[in-house]
Order: structure tokens, then C-alpha cells, then sequence
């Protein structure tokens, strides 16, 4: 399922969205709940955290969809504070997004996909 975000609501009641959707495809409305959000956040950090496996964190990257602003509007600092209550300490610097290239495996290609968060994890292994 590919993820669209509509950036506004025209006149006759149709959505202006941020990327293009074909004519044929069948389409289905989300409703974003606040608390999935700030669990998928915890999750994310805490994922991006674990797929370190034992190296040293250094700084995080925090790539978050414009969708997520839309959401948490004057709240936003709540989902920041999700990722850095397992964060902690780990230096971030985030940016918001109009989508991500997201591929499902080394054999597929990328397509763009909204409303995603994403966490990476710089670090290094100790010397042995």
C-alpha cells in the first residue's frame, strides 16, 4: 500500500495531494490517532537504538513527513520527546520531509511513500 498525503482540500471537495495517484487505483482514508503516532516514534527510536548492535551511539537523524506536523500541530514537541525518552543523551537534528524514497528489500525499487518517520543512528564500535 502506498501512503499519499493530501496538503489541502480544493473547492468541489477534492484533495490536492503532495504526489500523484493513478487514475485507477482504488484509494482508502486514514484517520491518524496521537497515540499510534508517539508509539510508532518510541518504536522507531527504540529499533534505530537495538540495529546498532552494541556500537557506540554518536548522533541521531530524525527524518519525519510533513504529514506529521499537519498532525501534531502546536503539540510536535511530544513526538520528539518519544524518541528522545530512548534517546537519551544522543545528540539529534531532524528535518521535515515531503516524503521518502522507501524500498522494501535490496531487489525493489524505491518508490515515495508520506507519512513516514525515520531514525537513524550514527555510532562507532569500540576498538578491540
Amino acid at each position: 500500500m502506498l501512503l499519499r498525503s493530501a496538503v489541502h482540500v480544493e473547492v468541489d471537495g477534492s484533495f490536492r495531494m503532495n504526489a500523484p495517484i493513478p487514475d485507477t487505483d482504488a484509494v482508502h482514508l486514514l484517520v491518524a490517532n496521537m497515540d499510534s503516532c508517539l508509539e510508532a516514534a518510541h518504536a522507531a527510536a527504540q529499533s534505530a537504538l537495538d540495529n546498532l548492535h552494541g556500537a557506540k551511539p554518536l548522533m541521531g537523524v530524525m527524518l519525519v513527513d510533513i504529514a506529521w506536523q499537519y498532525l501534531f500541530e502546536s503539540r510536535s514537541i511530544q513526538f520528539i520527546e518519544a524518541v528522545q525518552h530512548v534517546l537519551l543523551g544522543i545528540p539529534l537534528i531532524g528535518a521535515y520531509t515531503i516524503g521518502q524514497a522507501v524500498s522494501q528489500g535490496l531487489d525493489t525499487v524505491p518508490v515515495l511513500q508520506n507519512q513516514q518517520l525515520e531514525i537513524v543512528l550514527l555510532g562507532e564500535m569500540e576498538a578491540q
